[in-house]
């Protein structure tokens, strides 16, 4: 199951991806004197949108076969396994998932709204004990 990004932040990095481009091309095409620097623009242009196609593809959140993997293009992916989850911590919106040995931040403001819902019920699903989860707070309270 994908966890996806929200519409508005794939498009931007489409649309500055678009707009670097355009201006790199047009640095090359007018200057009579070509500079290094005008390339540039379109290396600009280039890395948004191989952004956006691996956004686009991969989303912000696989959770497959017990484990929640946050998708990277620059830099490692990290991963959780949902069964190592001693607590959960949320906070302006956005849930820590902790382990022994690692802690998963979740930025939930660059979620999906539906997306936001599968999250939300695959996470309150985890068996913890009421005090360590945010969403067994009615139980806590009876």
């Amino acid at each position: 199951m994908n966890i996806k990004f929200k519409k508005k932040r794939l498009f931007i990095n489409l649309l500055l991806g678009i707009v670097w481009l355009g201006l790199g091309f047009s640095n090359i095409i007018s200057d009579e004197d070509v500079r290094w620097s005008n390339y540039l623009y379109f290396l600009a242009g280039v890395l948004y949108t191989i952004h956006f196609l691996y956004d686009y593809f991969k989303q912000y959140l696989t959770i497959e076969d017990g484990t929640i993997i946050k998708n990277k293009l620059y830099g490692w992916k990290n991963k959780i396994n949902l069964d190592e989850i001693t607590s959960i911590k949320a906070f302006a919106g956005d849930y820590t998932l902790i382990s022994a040995t690692n802690e998963f931040k979740i930025n939930s403001a660059l979620i999906d709204p539906e997306s936001l819902i599968d999250l939300t019920t695959i996470l309150s699903k985890i068996d913890l004990p009421a005090d360590k989860t945010p969403f067994n707070k009615e139980e806590a309270a009876a």
